[in-house]
């Protein structure tokens, strides 16, 4: 039984990979939105922000950088930093944040950053995961929206100066 085991373990090494991915990461896109967290928001509903007409850096960045888009093969969500500007409140109210991109075609948007497990000692950045999505279509216009999704376990006692550190990875051949 364990000679079995071993040997369906050292069969499960040798396959090759379903998931293989022949990309190549091409340059990141930086995007900083400032907002602010307004006060006293309650524990009985998620809070909905939303940040219409951000400049889109992504075509300046590809041509500094000579990327030709028909060499790009998507664009991920890397990962956010949310940080507190000006002080050092903590942002351990916070228990789950969402980060969605949306446009103004009713109906499209998708999460991009995601984290559920917000620890109470956080302090005053909390780094947000990105999702597997591609942003390719929302990247490719001038301006972007953001709609971002905080859940609390505390009701926040002041207004919050943040900024978001947003990065994309690009990736192609």
């Amino acid at each position: 039984m364990i000679r079995l085991a071993i040997l369906s373990f050292l069969a499960f090494l040798t396959l090759p990979s379903c998931n293989s991915d022949d990309s190549v990461e091409l340059v990141e896109i930086p995007i900083i939105i400032e907002f602010e967290i307004p006060a006293a928001l309650n524990t009985i509903e998620d809070h909905f922000f939303e940040i219409r007409n951000i400049a889109n850096p992504t075509r300046q960045i590809l041509d500094a950088n000579g990327i030709d888009e028909s060499s790009i093969l998507r664009i991920n969500p890397k990962a956010v930093q949310l940080i507190v500007l000006f002080d050092d409140t903590q942002l351990s109210f916070i228990q789950e944040c969402s980060i969605s991109l949306f446009s103004d075609i009713v109906g499209r948007k998708s999460e991009a950053f995601w984290t559920n497990s917000i620890p109470f000692n956080a302090g005053s950045d909390i780094d947000i995961p990105g999702t597997l999505i591609d942003a390719s279509d929302f990247l490719d216009q001038d301006r972007l929206n953001v709609e971002i999704q905080l859940d609390t376990r505390e009701i926040n006692s002041r207004f919050i100066s943040a900024r978001m550190n947003m990065t994309f990875t690009v990736r192609g051949n």
